[in-house]
């Protein structure tokens, strides 16, 4: 298995876990196993430590950080 693409290792280490849990049948033609390629595509939702500031878009946080 060619391990998952991520920029962020904490992801890429996530993903390569939950693609290790995972079981495969074998692709089938005419009854017969034969190799097949695929992607699997996962989506993770993060979530900001407790006690970290909040803001509503990334446009406000940046002009408060200009003034």
């Amino acid at each position: 298995m060619i391990p998952p693409i991520s920029d962020n290792p904490g992801v890429k280490d996530a993903a390569e876990q939950i693609f290790n849990g995972m079981q495969f049948r074998p692709f089938l033609l005419n009854g017969q196993p034969v190799q097949a390629t695929g992607r699997l595509s996962l989506s993770f939702k993060t979530a900001r430590p407790a006690g970290m500031e909040t803001f509503d878009s990334a446009h406000n946080y940046f002009e408060r950080g200009r003034k």
